[in-house]
């Protein structure tokens, strides 16, 4: 069975038997934010984002869609929720245009982008 490993530097990664192995997500961006509305929201320019918020609560926003488009956000907060905007226009599991996703403290999401009726979808870690 394959070894699935995460490096800061690779992203989530499959071992192989080359040196490089297979990617499974791309680059990973850190992102600290106190932001709690969408105007200041912290933008997801990554694959993979690791948000940590502040006592406050905090905000991070998806760049627009295309389908296919997958993003993954991990709260390392353990008491705060962190809000995820989608752009101004799309929609997060059909919650509105530009209203926010609120991301538990301690979990994380994979966003999908199914198509432009109906925006980002959300699968949410246990």
């Amino acid at each position: 069975m394959p070894k699935v490993n995460y490096t800061k530097a690779k992203g989530l990664f499959q071992e192989s038997s080359t040196l490089e192995g297979m990617r499974i997500f791309g680059e990973t961006q850190a992102i600290t934010t106190d932001a709690t509305n969408i105007g200041g929201a912290k933008a997801i320019t990554a694959i993979m984002a690791i948000v940590t918020v502040h006592a406050g609560g905090g905000s991070v926003q998806l760049p627009e869609g295309a389908v296919g488009d997958v993003r993954v956000v991990v709260n390392t907060d353990g008491a705060n929720a962190c809000n995820v905007f989608p752009q101004s226009s799309e929609e997060v599991d059909n919650g509105g245009p530009g209203t926010a996703f609120s991301l538990a403290a301690s979990k994380n999401a994979i966003f999908v982008y199914g198509s432009a009726a109906r925006g980002w979808e959300v699968i949410l870690s246990a």
